[in-house]
């Protein structure tokens, strides 16, 4: 585990570029902190008083100071879990793909399923994703499950399709002239994803989620919204409880399974994300659910994972007992089935400030946001799946048309509408990495839909904390909150928006009363009065 520096009961930050994120933006030089708790904000002059007292000091050095950021939407067991097979993000041919796993097939059991993650078929030289009849040349002798980058997509070999008795009719098994190609999409992916993961030891999962949490907190996360409790794993909510007191970084828990009764059993006051909890799938994989096929569209209309029955009752149950409701929906006719029934229940039960969200929202409707910001539904978007290149831009153009992509990702529409708008990473699908994610908001391929970096900053602070009712706690710089806070190597609002990831970089994290240095030239000494 990750070590920090155990910072002293009362301190001060002096000498720093403090970007609040209070409603007026305001700035400051100074912080005083007491038992981790920030107790004044303000010039150098308001911390004489604490100097004269014998406070020690952090000398920041003009660099920029913000809250602590915060991820909405992430699936920290699963992104431990990747930790356990071999990963695939760097290969870039089928050829050196199936090459990687002849190699481990030779050092492998005749049997034993070989389990790889992250394939990601634009990085590859063919633009085009593996098959049975590629896996396999690497082995047949073992069960092959080669898992997309977005967990929406999973490709197996000829004796992995036995073993997992896929057939052909299972809704997403891709076939072509009757016969099946080893090529899954949801929801038997995401079936398949379940039976193999359930394999791995709960000691290997433990130990991986550490490894990831150690880096989202590098890259100045202090707080981890994590969805728990699908693909078969339910055991992991209770595990994730047991080991958040040991981590770096606070977490907050999201039931993901549509049990709403084992939610209000753990204790928990949020039920959502994926799994049991998605209407559709993911654009990348056009399994994204839309009202109308384009002309070039090659899946079935509104291909939705559950009725409109489903989400009404589900939804009805989660708002009637107070819980906080999300679910994954990304194309427009995704989002209507999970809109509509968050307006039912509305209706049905009217609640002030239930703050409902809906995950994701990748193709909504200008109407369905408009609808949105009427019954107050926050939008928990992730704006690294707007990083796409322009082949791929163009190859979405053509598949989902330009009306849609015109509301594509639409970061800043949310933002006119006045909805709440809260940045995630669902990893491990993108890094947790809420810098890079600022990035891509900065720098979306619809300029109409580029965010301010203002406006990219809430996102992972003041918004994000809202979204989890702990406005009061974090997500600003002011007296009364938590000292989550990060310290950045250059201000953010003073770098061009395409060259913002390379120019600013996480150089210190406070967060449960410990110093951790992102860099070793953090610049902070504590220097004792």
């Amino acid at each position: 585990m990750i070590s920090g520096e155990k910072l002293p009961k009362k301190y001060l930050l002096l000498n720093g570029h403090i970007v609040t994120m209070d409603d007026a933006n305001s700035k400051a030089e100074a912080v005083a902190i007491d038992n981790g708790q920030i107790v004044c904000v303000g010039s150098l002059s308001d911390m004489k008083k604490f100097l004269e007292q014998g406070w020690p000091y952090y000398d920041v050095g003009g660099k920029t100071v913000i809250p602590g950021f915060i991820d909405c939407h992430s699936h920290l067991d699963l992104t431990g879990i990747m930790q356990s097979g071999y990963q695939v993000d760097e290969i870039s041919t089928i050829s050196e793909l199936i090459l990687m796993i002849r190699q481990l097939a030779s050092t492998i059991p005749e049997g034993q399923t070989i389990l790889l993650f992250g394939l990601d078929e634009t990085k590859l030289k063919e633009r085009r994703v593996p098959g049975k009849d590629d896996l396999d040349q690497a082995s047949i002798r073992h069960p092959i499950v080669l898992l997309h980058y977005t967990w929406h997509q999973t490709f197996l070999n000829s004796t992995a399709l036995q073993r997992f008795q896929i057939t052909l009719g299972q809704l997403g098994a891709v076939a072509y002239n009757g016969e099946l190609t080893g090529i899954l999409k949801d929801p038997v992916a995401f079936e398949v994803n379940s039976a193999v993961i359930k394999e791995i030891p709960e000691e290997t999962i433990e130990k991986g989620i550490v490894q990831v949490v150690e880096k989202a907190l590098r890259h100045g996360l202090t707080t981890i919204h994590t969805m728990q409790g699908a693909m078969g794993l339910d055991q992991l909510t209770e595990l994730m409880l047991r080991l958040q007191e040991k981590l770096p970084i606070h977490l907050l828990f999201w039931e993901q399974s549509n049990n709403v009764e084992r939610a209000i059993k753990n204790k928990l006051s949020r039920i959502g994300g994926c799994g049991s909890m998605q209407a559709d799938g993911e654009v990348g994989s056009n399994t994204a659910a839309v009202f109308e096929n384009n002309t070039e569209r090659i899946v079935h209309r509104g291909l939705l994972n559950y009725s409109q029955d489903y989400w009404d009752k589900l939804i009805l149950e989660a708002h009637r007992n107070r819980l906080q409701f999300a679910a994954h929906a990304e194309g427009e006719a995704g989002i209507e089935a999970v809109l509509s029934a968050l307006e039912k229940a509305q209706k049905a039960y009217q609640r002030a400030n239930s703050r409902h969200r809906i995950e994701h929202m990748e193709l909504p409707t200008l109407e369905q946001l408009n609808r949105m910001s009427q019954i107050d539904v926050l939008a928990s978007m992730q704006p690294a799946f707007a990083n796409v290149k322009p082949s791929e831009f163009r190859k979405l153009l053509r598949e989902y048309g330009e009306q849609r992509m015109r509301y594509f990702n639409p970061l800043k529409s949310v933002c006119k509408l006045g909805i709440k708008l809260v940045g995630g990473s669902d990893s491990p699908v993108t890094p947790y990495d809420p810098l890079w994610g600022i990035h891509c908001a900065l720098n979306h391929p619809v300029k109409e839909e580029r965010l301010s970096v203002w406006e990219a900053l809430r996102m992972f602070t003041i918004c994000a904390a809202y979204s989890g009712f702990e406005e009061n706690l974090k997500g600003t710089i002011e007296e009364g909150k938590l000292a989550d806070l990060v310290v950045l190597s250059a201000n953010p609002f003073q770098v061009k928006p395409e060259e913002f990831w390379q120019s600013v970089k996480v150089t210190a994290i406070l967060v449960k009363e410990k110093l951790y240095r992102a860099q070793s030239d953090s610049g902070m000494e504590l220097t004792s009065i």
